[in-house]
């Protein structure tokens, strides 16, 4: 496999998984100007987060049933535009239905980049590559959660929450495009299976000992 198709594969992913996951501590950093400036309580600020998670929890089994079916690229990147779509959210938020709002869709780009990274992975890369490819994986998202603290802190000398959002959304969204028109497609044969027998292969797992 050439340097070019390696770097091609590995380069759209690592990149939106570096960006999505900068914002699982973006919002620590910004807590006290989001607090003041929308005048937070403790447990609204609390409910905020906590609707990151909860997206990220509700969405994981159908995000794979979703990458099972179709092009992993384009699922991908749709799911970085509803990142970058809820980081614009937040950015103009006035309140905390729409801070929530926004942050639920933000987490939809962070869910969704390990197991992409690693179908796509599986789709190109031969099998003794895979832990290399996953580690270095899982190492942007390391580097991207490291540049949501100190980094987003110097920067908010020159800039606020909402100057940041707005930014983090117009990068997430290059990200979208990168892994859109970059990542070469590969064509799977269709198993045959459908929708329905996803959905029912669920209890299989979920009833499993071993599970």
């Amino acid at each position: 496999m050439s340097i070019v198709l390696v770097l091609r594969v590995f380069i759209p992913f690592g990149l939106g998984y570096f960006l999505a996951s900068t914002f699982r501590s973006i919002n620590t950093v910004v807590s006290t100007d989001l607090v003041r400036a929308l005048s937070l309580s403790a447990s609204e600020l609390g409910f905020a987060g906590s609707a990151f998670f909860l997206s990220a929890t509700l969405f994981q089994i159908s995000y794979g049933i979703l990458l099972d079916r179709y092009d992993p690229r384009r699922i991908y990147s749709s799911f970085l535009l509803l990142c970058a779509l809820g980081a614009a959210i937040v950015s103009v938020s006035q309140e905390i239905v729409l801070l929530s709002i926004g942050r639920a869709l933000i987490a939809l780009g962070t869910t969704a980049s390990a197991v992409t990274s690693f179908k796509i992975f599986s789709m190109w890369y031969p099998k003794e590559r895979l832990p290399m490819a996953n580690g270095l994986a899982l190492a942007a998202s390391s580097l991207g959660v490291m540049a949501g603290t100190a980094p987003i802190q110097m920067d908010m000398q020159f800039i606020d929450w909402h100057e940041l959002h707005l930014i983090m959304s117009a990068l997430v969204a290059g990200g979208s495009l990168v892994v859109l028109f970059v990542t070469p497609l590969k064509r799977t044969t269709s198993t045959g299976i459908t929708l329905l027998q996803q959905v029912l292969g669920l209890r299989v797992i979920l009833q499993s000992i071993k599970f």
